[in-house]
């Protein structure tokens, strides 16, 4: 967990609305997944890991 708050909240950032954080944040996790190598597979980014399994993933069927 102090890994991601280190990550992406320092420093503190103020939003206006619940939406307009998880907005921003979506698109931190995602810009960060495309520069950074996935942790096994080095010769790809996270992004294209995610985009490869995505086909096996389960759909969510109900509110998260």
């Amino acid at each position: 967990m102090r890994i991601s708050r280190e990550r992406f909240f320092k420093p503190r950032l103020r939003f206006a609305t619940l939406e307009e954080l998880n907005g921003w944040l979506e698109a931190e996790c995602r810009r960060w997944a495309r520069l950074h190598p996935h942790p096994e597979q080095r010769e790809i980014t996270l992004a294209q890991a995610l985009e490869a399994e995505r086909p096996a993933l389960q759909a969510i069927l109900g509110p998260f």
